[in-house]
Formats: structure tokens, sequence, C-alpha cells
């Protein structure tokens, strides 16, 4: 987690969603690149759905994989984060 986050800064504060029941908070954050991404994690085990906003492409996770995404789909979430890009 700490390659993704060092230089870059939060740019908001965090938030919390209900889906289905289920928490999900996100964390906008700008990359030392500019690049604009998004945190986004669930506090539960079973993890849930997170509909992928628009501008987004792909997300990575905390092992440095990368996996492509399209705006609109469904993705699921669980406690480990994840940083849509």
């Amino acid at each position: 987690m700490m390659q993704y986050l060092a230089g870059g800064h939060f740019s908001a504060p965090c938030a919390s969603t209900t889906n289905n029941g289920v928490d999900v908070w996100t964390c906008s954050f700008n990359q030392s690149s500019g690049t604009n991404s998004l945190w986004v994690w669930t506090p539960s085990e079973s993890g849930t759905t997170y509909t992928v906003p628009s501008g987004f492409t792909d997300y990575r996770d905390l092992n440095g994989n990368k996996t492509s995404v399209t705006s609109g789909h469904s993705i699921t979430v669980g406690p480990k984060p994840i940083m849509l890009e």
C-alpha cells in the first residue's frame, strides 16, 4: 500500500455508503503522478459489490496486481482496499 501512497495526498475526507446493508468506504486520492484515484473497501468479511464510477479504467490491489474495469459495471470489494485508477 505504501508504494501507492508515497508522494500523493487524499483530496477529501473518506465517505461511507451502504450497499445491500453493507458499508462501503471510499477515499479520493491524488497520486504523486497526478492521477486521480479512489480507494474502495468494505469492513465486511463477506464482501459486497461496488459500481465503478465514471473515469476509472482499472484497479490495483495491495499486491500490485492491476485489473481492468469498466465504469458502470459492478466489481466485488472486500476488507482489503483496492485503488481505482
